[in-house]
């Protein structure tokens, strides 16, 4: 239980907004598929980091521009390819 608080705290400390949704979503694609087609990515991000939904909507619409991610009705079909480094 530590080392999940532990790793949670990391990724959310001194970390800009597009690090902790990329970040968010690598969480949520390792979630099997039958489960993560049931997951909200937007609420997913929104409850564990805090950030403004604004925020987490324009970057995960840059991310799906990009072709960086698939999402269809809200949900994570997939990471398609590595996130850039700088947003």
């Amino acid at each position: 239980m530590s080392d999940y608080q532990s790793r949670t705290s990391n990724l959310l400390i001194n970390r800009t907004s597009y690090e902790i949704v990329c970040a968010l979503l690598q969480e949520i694609n390792a979630i099997p598929y039958e489960k993560r087609i049931k997951i909200s990515v937007i609420n997913y991000i929104l409850v564990r980091s805090k950030l403004a939904r604004s925020g987490v909507a324009k970057i995960l619409s840059d991310l799906r521009f990009g072709g960086y991610i698939e999402i269809q009705y809200g949900k994570l079909k997939g990471i398609l390819k590595r996130f850039p480094c700088v947003y």
